[in-house]
Protein backbone atom coordinates (compact mmCIF):
# COMPACT_ATOMS: atom_id res chain seq x y z
CA UNK A 1 0.00 0.00 0.00
CA UNK A 2 1.11 3.71 -0.90
CA UNK A 3 2.23 5.88 2.00
CA UNK A 4 0.18 8.91 2.02
CA UNK A 5 0.91 10.82 4.56
CA UNK A 6 -0.61 14.79 4.09
CA UNK A 7 -1.08 14.89 7.56
CA UNK A 8 -1.67 13.20 10.72
CA UNK A 9 -3.55 13.47 13.96
CA UNK A 10 -2.44 13.77 17.38
CA UNK A 11 -3.72 10.32 18.30
CA UNK A 12 -1.97 8.59 15.41
CA UNK A 13 1.29 10.61 16.26
CA UNK A 14 1.44 9.19 19.77
CA UNK A 15 0.68 5.62 18.54
CA UNK A 16 3.36 6.08 16.02
CA UNK A 17 5.57 7.70 18.74
CA UNK A 18 4.49 5.41 21.56
CA UNK A 19 6.37 2.26 19.77
CA UNK A 20 9.91 4.63 20.47
CA UNK A 21 8.54 5.05 24.03
CA UNK A 22 6.90 8.47 23.12
CA UNK A 23 4.21 9.87 26.02
CA UNK A 24 4.62 13.56 25.63
CA UNK A 25 4.80 16.04 22.69
CA UNK A 26 5.69 19.53 22.86
CA UNK A 27 2.71 21.90 21.60
CA UNK A 28 0.20 18.87 20.96
CA UNK A 29 -3.07 17.66 23.57
CA UNK A 30 -1.79 15.17 25.87
CA UNK A 31 -2.72 11.47 25.52
CA UNK A 32 -5.00 11.44 28.00
CA UNK A 33 -7.02 14.52 26.92
CA UNK A 34 -7.20 12.80 24.01
CA UNK A 35 -8.75 9.17 25.31
CA UNK A 36 -10.78 11.79 27.98
CA UNK A 37 -12.58 12.70 24.58
CA UNK A 38 -12.25 10.08 22.89
CA UNK A 39 -12.08 6.56 24.24
CA UNK A 40 -11.39 5.11 21.07
CA UNK A 41 -8.88 7.19 19.95
CA UNK A 42 -6.32 4.76 20.00
CA UNK A 43 -8.11 2.28 17.67
CA UNK A 44 -9.17 4.90 15.51
CA UNK A 45 -5.26 6.21 15.62
CA UNK A 46 -4.53 2.69 14.36
CA UNK A 47 -7.18 2.87 11.50
CA UNK A 48 -5.81 6.08 10.34
CA UNK A 49 -2.63 4.70 9.97
CA UNK A 50 -3.61 2.07 7.84
CA UNK A 51 -5.82 3.64 5.47
CA UNK A 52 -2.75 6.09 4.94
CA UNK A 53 -0.10 3.35 4.45
CA UNK A 54 1.88 4.23 7.59
CA UNK A 55 1.07 0.60 9.16
CA UNK A 56 0.61 -2.18 7.32
CA UNK A 57 -2.38 -4.26 7.18
CA UNK A 58 -1.96 -6.56 9.75
CA UNK A 59 -0.77 -3.15 11.79
CA UNK A 60 2.85 -3.44 11.47
CA UNK A 61 5.52 -0.76 11.28
CA UNK A 62 6.57 0.48 7.60
CA UNK A 63 10.09 2.29 7.34
CA UNK A 64 8.21 5.35 7.37
CA UNK A 65 6.68 4.27 10.10
CA UNK A 66 10.09 3.95 11.78
CA UNK A 67 11.39 7.13 10.98
CA UNK A 68 8.01 9.16 12.16
CA UNK A 69 8.66 7.29 15.65
CA UNK A 70 12.56 8.22 15.90
CA UNK A 71 11.54 11.66 14.84
CA UNK A 72 8.89 11.96 17.45
CA UNK A 73 11.13 10.29 20.52
CA UNK A 74 14.05 13.08 19.30
CA UNK A 75 11.46 15.49 19.46
CA UNK A 76 10.20 13.94 23.17
CA UNK A 77 13.78 14.34 24.81
CA UNK A 78 14.91 18.07 23.82
CA UNK A 79 15.56 20.24 26.41
CA UNK A 80 14.20 23.15 24.59
CA UNK A 81 11.78 23.91 22.01
CA UNK A 82 9.95 27.44 19.88
CA UNK A 83 6.78 27.54 18.84
CA UNK A 84 6.40 30.20 15.84
CA UNK A 85 2.08 30.39 15.30
CA UNK A 86 1.74 27.19 13.99
CA UNK A 87 5.33 25.82 14.04
CA UNK A 88 6.81 24.16 16.84
CA UNK A 89 10.62 23.00 16.72
CA UNK A 90 12.58 20.65 18.77
CA UNK A 91 16.06 21.50 19.27
CA UNK A 92 18.77 19.24 18.53
CA UNK A 93 21.98 18.59 21.07
CA UNK A 94 24.44 17.70 18.47
CA UNK A 95 23.33 19.10 15.53
CA UNK A 96 23.91 23.13 14.89
CA UNK A 97 21.97 23.14 11.38
CA UNK A 98 18.72 21.10 11.60
CA UNK A 99 15.79 21.12 14.21
CA UNK A 100 12.45 18.24 14.12
CA UNK A 101 9.48 20.53 13.13
CA UNK A 102 5.58 19.54 13.92
CA UNK A 103 3.38 21.75 12.15
CA UNK A 104 0.05 22.26 13.09
CA UNK A 105 -2.04 22.50 10.09
CA UNK A 106 -5.28 22.47 11.30
CA UNK A 107 -5.88 23.43 14.82
CA UNK A 108 -5.39 20.28 17.23
CA UNK A 109 -6.53 17.68 14.46
CA UNK A 110 -4.10 17.59 11.62
CA UNK A 111 0.15 17.91 11.89
CA UNK A 112 3.07 17.22 10.02
CA UNK A 113 6.44 16.00 11.15
CA UNK A 114 9.70 17.01 9.43
CA UNK A 115 13.58 17.53 9.94
CA UNK A 116 14.66 20.83 8.74
CA UNK A 117 17.53 22.97 7.92
CA UNK A 118 16.76 26.04 10.09
CA UNK A 119 17.18 28.16 7.38
CA UNK A 120 13.65 26.13 6.05
CA UNK A 121 12.03 27.21 9.04
CA UNK A 122 13.04 30.78 8.90
CA UNK A 123 12.21 30.93 5.36
CA UNK A 124 8.84 29.45 5.91
CA UNK A 125 8.32 31.98 8.89
CA UNK A 126 9.17 34.52 6.59
CA UNK A 127 6.83 33.71 3.79
CA UNK A 128 3.92 32.93 6.12
CA UNK A 129 4.04 37.05 7.82
CA UNK A 130 3.92 39.24 4.85
CA UNK A 131 5.19 42.57 7.12
CA UNK A 132 8.41 40.40 8.04
CA UNK A 133 9.07 40.97 3.96
CA UNK A 134 8.77 44.52 3.97
CA UNK A 135 12.27 46.73 3.11
CA UNK A 136 13.85 48.32 6.09
CA UNK A 137 12.87 51.54 6.67
CA UNK A 138 15.32 54.55 7.25
CA UNK A 139 13.72 54.91 10.57
CA UNK A 140 14.24 51.02 11.32
CA UNK A 141 18.37 52.21 11.40
CA UNK A 142 17.81 54.26 14.22
CA UNK A 143 16.71 52.29 16.67
CA UNK A 144 16.50 48.55 17.85
CA UNK A 145 14.24 48.70 20.76
CA UNK A 146 12.25 51.26 21.99
CA UNK A 147 9.98 51.85 25.33
CA UNK A 148 6.57 53.11 24.75
CA UNK A 149 4.74 55.93 26.36
CA UNK A 150 1.84 55.15 28.11
CA UNK A 151 -0.50 56.71 25.71
CA UNK A 152 1.06 54.37 22.51
CA UNK A 153 0.56 51.32 25.30
CA UNK A 154 -3.12 52.12 25.88
CA UNK A 155 -3.58 52.99 22.29
CA UNK A 156 -1.96 49.42 21.57
CA UNK A 157 -3.73 47.30 24.41
CA UNK A 158 -7.27 48.58 22.63
CA UNK A 159 -6.60 47.50 19.22
CA UNK A 160 -8.16 44.87 17.86
CA UNK A 161 -6.13 41.65 16.30
CA UNK A 162 -8.93 39.35 15.44
CA UNK A 163 -8.29 40.26 11.57
CA UNK A 164 -4.75 41.28 11.80
CA UNK A 165 -1.02 39.21 11.49
CA UNK A 166 0.27 38.51 14.19
CA UNK A 167 3.56 36.45 14.93
CA UNK A 168 3.68 34.60 17.87
CA UNK A 169 6.90 33.29 19.14
CA UNK A 170 7.12 30.92 22.88
CA UNK A 171 10.84 29.25 24.14
CA UNK A 172 10.23 26.45 26.15
CA UNK A 173 13.86 25.23 27.65
CA UNK A 174 13.13 22.43 30.35
CA UNK A 175 14.45 22.61 34.06
CA UNK A 176 18.05 20.77 34.53
CA UNK A 177 17.61 17.47 35.89
CA UNK A 178 19.45 17.97 39.45
CA UNK A 179 16.89 20.65 39.61
CA UNK A 180 13.52 18.50 39.52
CA UNK A 181 11.38 21.51 41.58
CA UNK A 182 12.87 24.21 38.88
CA UNK A 183 9.84 25.09 36.42
CA UNK A 184 12.07 25.58 33.49
CA UNK A 185 12.19 28.72 31.20
CA UNK A 186 9.40 30.11 29.61
CA UNK A 187 9.26 33.26 27.20
CA UNK A 188 7.08 34.72 25.09
CA UNK A 189 6.49 37.34 22.79
CA UNK A 190 3.98 38.98 20.00
CA UNK A 191 4.55 40.92 17.29
CA UNK A 192 2.56 43.00 15.04
CA UNK A 193 2.32 45.97 13.14
CA UNK A 194 0.46 49.40 13.96
CA UNK A 195 0.56 51.56 10.51
CA UNK A 196 3.94 50.95 9.14
CA UNK A 197 5.50 50.62 12.58
CA UNK A 198 6.46 47.36 14.52
CA UNK A 199 4.96 46.53 17.96
CA UNK A 200 6.73 43.92 20.24
CA UNK A 201 4.59 42.95 23.12
CA UNK A 202 5.98 40.57 26.08
CA UNK A 203 2.82 39.34 27.97
CA UNK A 204 4.87 37.43 30.58
CA UNK A 205 6.55 40.76 31.72
CA UNK A 206 3.27 42.95 30.56
CA UNK A 207 6.22 44.71 28.21
CA UNK A 208 5.37 47.12 25.36
CA UNK A 209 7.92 47.99 22.53
CA UNK A 210 8.43 49.70 19.37
CA UNK A 211 10.69 47.36 17.51
CA UNK A 212 12.99 47.80 14.08
CA UNK A 213 12.98 45.02 11.30
CA UNK A 214 16.62 44.49 12.13
CA UNK A 215 15.55 43.52 15.57
CA UNK A 216 12.88 41.73 15.07
CA UNK A 217 14.56 39.49 12.50
CA UNK A 218 18.10 39.18 14.80
CA UNK A 219 15.00 37.75 17.23
CA UNK A 220 13.79 35.28 14.77
CA UNK A 221 17.55 34.22 14.39
CA UNK A 222 18.43 33.99 17.61
CA UNK A 223 15.57 32.08 18.79
CA UNK A 224 16.66 29.32 16.13
CA UNK A 225 20.35 29.67 17.20
CA UNK A 226 21.51 30.93 13.78
CA UNK A 227 24.16 33.94 13.95
CA UNK A 228 22.57 36.72 12.50
CA UNK A 229 25.60 37.34 9.97
CA UNK A 230 24.58 34.71 8.05
CA UNK A 231 21.09 36.05 7.14
CA UNK A 232 22.31 36.66 3.60
CA UNK A 233 23.20 33.67 2.92
CA UNK A 234 19.76 32.19 3.78
CA UNK A 235 18.08 34.18 1.44
CA UNK A 236 20.51 33.52 -1.43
Amino acid sequence: MPVTIDSLTAAELYALGGAAGVTYLFGLPEREQLALIDPDCAEKAKDGLIKKGVLTSDGKMTDAAFQLAEALKYYQKSKEYARFNNVMCAFLPDDDEHIIAITEIKAETAYTVDFLEKRQVYLTIISAVSFLLREPREKDQTFSLKRMSLKERAEVSEMDLTNEEVLAVETFKRAPEHQPTHDGLHEAAFYFTKGEDFVAVDPLHDRYEWISLHMLNKRLFDTLKIVYGKRRALND
